[in-house]
């Protein structure tokens, strides 16, 4: 309950909010004001249930500000502290719906009890309220929501134990104190690229099917589905009264099995399921979720359809390279466009990325080096990644969201033979982005003293193999492309009737001589004899 005093009294002031115990009893001052305006401010800006109010105060007394709340929050309980023991004063009190009518000097004791007497009504009140039939029509129809709330908060840790049982009373929620409890996370398996009838944007309509099949086949289990964050559908599975340890293992296995078998039969696609170990306390419930969730991404290492137990930790490997021998023959496929010989290297690849022994995280590790790698390859190549990729630019990005070996294969498959027909169509067209680029950048930048080593280097690019292009694509070295670009661009500025020092600056020269000799190099004549 929220309490807001109003006395100007300095002393009764600080007797009342630092010498009883308010926290004890659940009582929070969230305000003190010193006359009845100020008061009506507090109330206006913050939540107020109680409020303790002198009568003889400046500005505003006490009990206009009582009339005052009662015509705007009448949800507000009132107490009087009053230093005038005058029946009218008490009877408009009375008049005024006022809780308690206290004289000072009222002792701590007197102060706190009246509260609390107030408090009570209030909490009745609001039962009262609650067991109403409009509450409860609305309760009802929020529950699943408030119960899904609850579920996610506490497998995330974010509940004491006392905390856990309060609000699964709350929202009636059957929980055992000192039952045991397993998790399992089920999660569609990703779509193949031989899938036709379902595309990626059907994945949140195919996670809540799930949901809606765990809900209806495990509606007699002793056990709460809900969904999480990511869309997959999480279980709590509790252990009955009838069931031993292994007796509840052995159900949530067997119930976790049958409906993966159910989810393949209705939807004509695959799930899979992680499973946590056992919990004996409530508070060890968000320690198998994790581990649920630890062990469906082991899809990455046992494929789909699967269910899998969490395990112990096992050692790391550390490797942290990607085998030579795999990553040259690969180089080489893409060198010579071999569809083939890709394909052969990609297999070879994931063979070593992707071994039992590997956590999830050193093959995402894998992974993500391996994308590295195939974009400074791009880069090398001259080869844009976004325009080379398109939507797949995004696991380049995010490998995390690879969670099978079926899926990674199909992801780099389908990236490297994008390359592959991206260079073919390239060598057809006979045009190469990187020079449109390099191109653009010259023209944005003719007032800079442009050198290509910089250019390679905006655009993560070998300086060589860059001069290499240019000159092939241009017919000239980019410095000699340079020069006439910037001296087309003064005879344009000269001819408009700029003068010779401003035109020099603008195209990049200090030294006002040499971009005069510069300039009678290439058009003849000196820039001093060009008129507009």
């Amino acid at each position: 309950m929220n309490l807001l005093l109003v006395e100007d009294e300095i002393g009764l002031h600080t007797r009342i909010t630092e010498f009883i115990p308010w926290e004890q009893h659940g009582i929070e001052i969230v305000g003190m004001a010193q006359n009845g305006i100020e008061a009506l401010h507090i109330v206006g800006m913050k939540k107020v249930d109680i409020m303790i109010i002198d009568i003889q105060m400046p500005d505003m007394d006490g009990l206009t500000l009582a009339e005052e709340i009662n015509k705007k929050h009448q949800h507000v309980r009132m107490i009087i502290l009053s230093g005038y023991d005058q029946f009218e004063y008490a009877q408009k009190a009375v008049q005024l719906g006022i809780m308690d009518y206290l004289l000072k000097p009222a002792r701590n004791e007197e102060i706190l009890e009246a509260v609390l007497q107030t408090k009570k009504k209030i909490q009745m009140e609001q039962q009262e309220r609650f067991n109403s039939n409009s509450i409860k029509e609305k309760w009802g129809y929020h529950l699943p929501a408030l119960r899904n709330i609850f579920w996610n908060n506490w497998v995330a840790g974010q509940y004491a134990e006392w905390e856990i049982i309060h609000k699964s009373r709350e929202l009636q929620i059957e929980l055992q104190e000192d039952g045991l409890y397993m998790v399992a996370i089920l999660a569609m398996d990703p779509l193949s690229d031989e899938e036709l009838r379902f595309s990626r944007n059907d994945e949140s309509l195919l996670q809540f099917s799930i949901q809606c099949i765990t809900k209806e086949v495990l509606e007699q289990d002793a056990c709460y589905v809900f969904q999480v964050s990511a869309g997959n559908t999480a279980v709590i599975f509790r252990r009955t009264d009838s069931e031993n340890e292994d007796g509840f293992c052995h159900r949530v296995n067997y119930s976790i099995t049958r409906l993966l078998s159910i989810v393949k039969e209705c939807l004509k696609v695959t799930a899979s399921a992680g499973i946590g170990q056992t919990a004996i306390r409530l508070t060890d419930v968000p320690r198998s979720y994790m581990q649920a969730n630890a062990a469906l991404q082991e899809r990455v290492v046992y494929g789909h359809y699967v269910a899998i137990h969490s395990r112990e930790e096992k050692e790391s490997i550390t490797e942290t390279e990607l085998p030579a021998n795999a990553m040259k023959k690969l180089m080489v496929a893409l060198d010579m466009c071999s569809k083939s010989h890709v394909i052969e290297a990609v297999e070879e690849l994931l063979a070593n990325v992707i071994q039992p022994e590997r956590s999830i995280e050193e093959i995402q590790l894998q992974v993500l080096l391996l994308s590295s790698m195939l974009v400074q390859w791009m880069h090398g190549k001259g080869l844009l990644s976004k325009e080379v990729l398109g939507d797949d630019l995004h696991f380049f990005q995010n490998n995390q969201e690879l969670i099978s070996r079926h899926q990674i294969k199909e992801w780099l498959v389908r990236s490297l033979f994008a390359v592959l027909a991206y260079l073919e169509n390239q060598r057809k067209k006979g045009v190469n982005k990187l020079t449109s680029s390099v191109l653009e950048m010259i023209d944005e930048n003719l007032h800079d003293n442009l050198s290509l080593n910089t250019i390679a280097e905006k655009l993560f690019v070998n300086c060589s193999y860059l001069s290499r292009l240019f000159k092939m694509e241009t017919g000239q070295p980019f410095s000699q492309y340079v020069i006439h670009k910037k001296m087309e661009k003064a005879k344009e500025l000269l001819l408009q009737g700029d003068k010779v020092q401003d035109v020099a600056s603008q195209v990049g020269y200090i030294n006002v001589s040499y971009f005069s000799r510069t300039f009678a190099k290439i058009w003849g004549v000196l820039p001093s004899e060009v008129r507009g």
